[in-house]
C-alpha cells in the first residue's frame, strides 16, 4: 500500500512537472523564433568583411510576405513534433497517476510516439528541401542548396519505443495466460 502511495505521489509530481514543461514551451519557441529573426545582424566581434558577407545572406524580414509564409510554415511544422510528443508523454503520465499503467493506452502511445519518431527525420529533411526549393522557385533567394541531413538520433529511440512496447504487449499477454492458469 505505501508504494501504491508512493507511486501516485510521484506521478502527480510528473503531471506538474509537465504542466511546468507546457507553461514554457510558448517562452522556449518565442526566443527560437526571436532567434530567427535575429538572423542576419552582425554581431560584436565581427570583422566588417565578415558583417559585409553575413548581410548578403537572406533575413526573413528581407522577403516578401510568400517567403515570410514558406519560412513560417517550416518553423511550425518543426516545433509541432514537440507539442506531439509532449502530448503524448504528458498524457501517459496523467494515466499513470490513475493508476491505469498496463493498458492498451499506454501500448498505442508507445506505439505512434516510435513511428513519429521514426519517420519525423525524413518528413523534416523532406520539408526543409521543399521550403529551400519553393523560396528558389519564388525568388525569394538566389540560390539553393538541399542536405540530406537525417538525424539518426529520434529514429534510433522510435525504434526502442517500438522494442519496448512489444516487451510490454507480451508482458502484458504472459500476466494474462497467468492469471487464467489454475
Amino acid at each position: 500500500m505505501a508504494n501504491r502511495i508512493d507511486d501516485h505521489r510521484w506521478f502527480k509530481t510528473l503531471d506538474w512537472a509537465f504542466w511546468i514543461v507546457w507553461l514554457t514551451l510558448p517562452v522556449m519557441i518565442g526566443l527560437s523564433a526571436y532567434s530567427l529573426l535575429d538572423l542576419g545582424e552582425p554581431i560584436p566581434g565581427m570583422t566588417d568583411e565578415q558583417a559585409r558577407c553575413l548581410k548578403t545572406l537572406p533575413t526573413i524580414g528581407a522577403l516578401s510576405a510568400v517567403g515570410q509564409t514558406i519560412i513560417w510554415t517550416l518553423f511550425a511544422f518543426s516545433v509541432s513534433i514537440y507539442v506531439v510528443l509532449l502530448a503524448f508523454l504528458h498524457g501517459m503520465v496523467r494515466r499513470f497517476a490513475q493508476q491505469r499503467i498496463f493498458v492498451a493506452e499506454t501500448l498505442g502511445s508507445l506505439w505512434w510516439m516510435g513511428v513519429i519518431l521514426i519517420v519525423w527525420p525524413f518528413l523534416e529533411t523532406g520539408a526543409g528541401a521543399l521550403a529551400s526549393y519553393l523560396l528558389k522557385a519564388t525568388g525569394e533567394v538566389q540560390f539553393s542548396v538541399f542536405r540530406f541531413n537525417l538525424d539518426v538520433a529520434p529514429i534510433a529511440v522510435g525504434l526502442f519505443l517500438l522494442a519496448t512496447e512489444h516487451v510490454i504487449r507480451r508482458a502484458m499477454t504472459l500476466k494474462e495466460d497467468a492469471d487464467l492458469t489454475i
